[in-house]
C-alpha cells in the first residue's frame, strides 16, 4: 500500500489550500475535551456545502492504522478572503481513554460532487496541550469503613507541581500524594476533589457524589479497609472478595455473616486479629456458607483468635497461599470432600496453632484437616470429637509432610485417626486417643513418630500407651459429644507430664521438660478469673506510645520467656499492607527494649498522616499495633 499512498502524497502536498487553520485540543468542563480551530479564508473558494468535520483518534496498538473515537460535522460558511472564524466541538471524555493516545483531527471537506471524492480544503491536527486533572480509583462503593485507593491520571503526566486532593468533599485537602489512600470510617456519600497547579497554573476536577459508604449488610464484591465493631455484625449475602494488592483489616469483636452459600475469598491480605481470645471475631452464617479461601496470596494473612463456624465447604481453604492460623475456634463446620475444618492445597508456608478444632464433620475425608501438596507446621492444636470418613483429625496426601507437634487428638469419629497418601509426616509430643487402634491409614506412606501418648502404641523413642488422664473430657466419640467446652488439660499424676522430647527446645514454658498434647512447650495456659478460661500462651505483644503521635512513637515488646530466645521480625505497613520499614528481621533483642519509629521511610521521606500497623513477629505467631499518625 506505501507506494500508492505515497502517489497521492506527492499529487497534493504542493496543492495550495484557500484556507489556513490551527487546531488545538483543551480540558473542558467536567473533564471533558474542547476541540478548537480557528480559519481565516485566505484564497478562493468556488465549492458550495463546505464542513468542518473534528475527529478524535485513538491509538489502540500498531495493528489499527486509525481508530475514530469521536465525530462532529459543522457548517463551514466562509468564502471571502480575509473572512476569520473559530470553531468549537465539546467530546465527552471516556474513562478508558488515555489522554496520550488520542489525537484531535479537523477536516474542512466539500460534501458535494461523486461519491468517494469530495475535496478536502484543508486540514490539520493537535495532540492534547495544557492542564487536565483527572482520576480514577479502585473502587466507588463499599461498607463502612472503606479504603479507596485513588489514581492520579492527570495531563501532563509528568512535571505538575502541585496535587492537592480533597476526598471527603469538605473543603480541606486530605492529601498531597500523587496516589492517595483513603479510609471513609461512616456512611455517606462524599463528593471527590483534585487540583492540580502546572507551570503556575491551576486547574480542578470534582465528581459529585464520587464515593458511596453503606452500612455494614447486604455485602458483596470488593471489600478493602477496616471493619470496625462498633458497625458490628457486616453481612454478606455473595461472594466477597479481597482483591490482589488490597488489604481489609477486621477489628476484634466483629463478626461477620455469610449467607446465601457465598464464599469470601482472599487474593489481597487479611489481618482477622482478635489480639485476645476474649474479644474473638466471629465467621459464621445464618444459612449456608463455604468459608474463607485464600488463593494465590502470599501476603502475610493472619487468622487469630476467630470463631469459624457452620462452614459446609470448610472453615479454611487455603490454595498456593500464606497464612498464620493461630488461636482459633473451629466447630460445626461439615464438607462432603475437604478437611472440613481447614484445607491446604500447594501451601507450605502455613503456620496452624494453638487452634481448638471440635465437631465438625466430613463425609468423604476429615473432619479436622486436610493437605494436598502441603507441609504447615502444625503445633499445639485440640483435635477432638469430630467425624470424618478416612481420617477423624487428618487427611495428608501426595507429598504432605508436615511437622505435628504437641497436639492433643481424641474423641474422633472415623475408621482411622490419621490418612495417609505419599506422604511422611513427622509426630512428636502427641497425644492421640482413639476408641479402636486404627491410628493410620497407609498408602505409600510412613510417619515418624516419637515421644507420643498413642492409643495401642507405636514404635518410636519415647511412645507410650497410657491414659493420659485428661481433667474433663467429652464423654464420647464423635460430634455427638461437646469436645468444644471440654477441659483437655493434664491432671495431677497424668503419664503425659514431663515425658515429651527431652531436648531442652520443647521445654514447656516454664522450663520443665515438654508435656505431651496442647499444653506442653508454648502451648495453651489456664487463666485465673471467674469462667477458668484456656487460652494460648501467645501473651508476646507489642505497644506504641504515644498514640496517635506526631512525627516519633516509641515501640515497646513484651516477649514470653520461649520468644525471648528465638529471633523475631519487627516491621511497620501502611494501611495498605505495603510494608514501610524493617526495624528487625530474624534478630535476637534484649529483653525490655524499645524502638522509636519516626514516621519516615528508607529514603527519608515524610510519611503522611494515617494509619498505620506496627507488626511483631515470633516464634509462635504474629500480633499488630494500629498507629496513627496525625501531621
Amino acid at each position: 500500500m506505501y507506494p500508492a499512498y505515497l502517489n497521492a502524497y506527492n499529487q497534493l502536498v504542493n496543492t495550495n489550500s484557500p484556507i489556513a487553520l490551527t487546531v488545538e485540543m483543551n480540558g473542558g468542563e467536567n473533564r471533558d475535551l474542547t476541540i478548537t480551530v480557528n480559519t481565516e479564508v485566505t484564497g478562493e473558494i468556488t465549492t458550495t456545502n463546505n464542513k468542518v468535520i473534528f475527529l478524535l483518534t485513538r491509538y489502540i496498538n500498531d495493528d489499527y492504522s486509525c481508530s475514530v473515537c469521536y465525530y462532529d460535522e459543522q457548517d463551514f460558511n466562509l468564502t471571502e478572503i480575509g473572512e476569520t472564524e473559530t470553531y468549537t466541538s465539546e467530546v465527552t471524555w471516556n474513562p478508558l481513554w488515555s489522554i496520550e493516545d488520542l489525537t484531535a483531527v479537523v477536516i474542512i471537506q466539500t460534501m458535494s460532487g461523486s461519491v468517494g471524492n469530495y475535496p478536502i480544503l484543508q486540514a490539520g491536527s493537535s495532540q492534547f496541550s495544557g492542564l487536565l486533572p483527572m482520576f480514577s480509583s479502585d473502587r466507588t462503593e463499599g461498607p463502612v469503613a472503606l479504603g479507596v485507593q485513588f489514581y492520579n491520571n492527570s495531563f501532563p503526566q509528568i512535571g505538575i507541581d502541585l496535587l492537592e486532593w480533597d476526598l471527603d468533599g469538605d473543603g480541606v485537602f486530605d492529601s498531597n500524594e500523587e496516589d492517595p489512600y483513603f479510609l471513609y470510617d461512616s456512611p455517606g456519600t462524599y463528593d471527590v476533589t483534585l487540583q492540580i497547579t502546572f507551570d503556575g497554573e491551576t486547574d480542578s476536577v470534582t465528581e459529585e457524589g464520587y464515593i458511596t459508604v453503606t452500612e455494614s449488610s447486604e455485602i458483596s464484591g470488593s471489600v478493602t479497609g477496616i471493619w470496625m465493631n462498633e458497625y458490628s455484625p457486616y453481612t454478606i449475602v455473595d461472594d466477597t472478595v479481597v482483591d490482589e494488592e488490597t488489604t481489609l483489616i477486621i477489628e476484634p469483636g466483629v463478626t461477620i455473616v455469610t449467607n446465601n452459600n457465598s464464599q469470601f475469598i482472599v487474593n489481597g491480605l487479611l489481618i482477622a486479629d482478635a489480639e485476645e481470645a476474649r474479644d474473638a471475631i466471629v465467621f459464621t452464617s445464618d444459612d449456608e456458607w463455604k468459608g474463607i479461601k485464600f488463593a494465590d496470596t502470599m501476603e502475610d494473612n493472619i487468622i487469630q483468635n476467630c470463631d469459624i463456624t457452620n462452614a459446609t465447604l470448610s472453615g479454611i481453604i487455603v490454595d498456593n497461599s500464606k497464612v498464620d492460623i493461630l488461636g482459633n475456634r473451629f466447630y460445626n463446620n461439615s464438607s462432603g470432600a475437604l478437611g472440613a475444618s481447614i484445607d491446604l492445597t500447594i501451601s507450605d508456608e502455613v503456620n496452624i496453632g494453638y487452634n481448638i478444632i471440635a465437631n465438625n464433620t466430613c463425609v468423604g475425608l476429615t473432619g479436622g484437616i486436610g493437605c494436598v501438596s502441603s507441609s504447615p507446621n502444625i503445633y499445639n492444636n485440640i483435635i477432638v470429637n469430630n467425624d470424618g470418613y478416612f481420617g477423624g483429625s487428618f487427611s495428608l496426601k501426595t507429598s504432605s509432610n508436615p511437622v505435628i507437634q504437641n497436639n492433643t487428638i481424641a474423641n474422633n469419629l472415623a475408621t482411622n485417626e490419621f490418612f495417609l497418601f505419599d506422604s511422611f509426616p513427622i509426630l512428636v509430643n502427641n497425644i492421640i486417643i482413639k476408641d479402636n487402634e486404627s491410628i493410620f491409614m497407609l498408602i505409600n506412606s510412613l510417619p515418624t513418630v516419637s515421644y507420643s501418648c498413642v492409643t495401642g502404641g507405636y514404635e518410636g523413642p519415647g511412645n507410650i500407651d497410657d491414659d493420659p488422664m485428661f481433667t474433663d473430657p467429652s464423654t464420647g466419640v464423635g460430634n455427638g459429644f461437646d469436645g468444644l467446652n471440654a477441659d483437655w488439660t493434664l491432671a495431677v499424676g497424668s503419664p503425659c507430664i514431663d515425658t515429651g522430647h527431652p531436648n531442652p527446645i520443647y521445654n514447656d514454658e516454664d522450663g520443665s521438660r515438654n508435656d505431651m498434647g496442647a499444653y506442653g512447650g508454648t502451648g495453651y495456659v489456664t487463666v485465673d478469673n471467674d469462667n477458668n478460661e484456656i487460652i494460648p500462651a501467645t501473651t508476646s505483644s507489642v505497644s506504641v506510645h504515644p498514640n496517635p503521635f506526631n512525627p516519633q512513637t516509641n515501640i515497646s515488646l513484651q516477649l514470653t520467656d520461649q520468644d525471648k530466645i528465638h529471633p523475631i521480625e519487627l516491621s511497620v505497613y501502611n494501611l495498605k499492607g505495603q510494608l514501610i520499614k524493617t526495624l528487625f528481621d530474624n534478630t535476637m533483642i534484649n529483653e525490655g527494649q524499645a524502638f522509636i519509629w519516626d514516621g519516615t521511610d528508607n529514603n527519608k521521606n515524610s510519611m503522611p498522616s494515617g494509619i498505620y500497623f506496627a507488626r511483631l513477629k515470633t516464634r509462635s505467631g504474629s500480633v499488630t499495633a494500629k498507629m496513627l499518625m496525625i501531621k
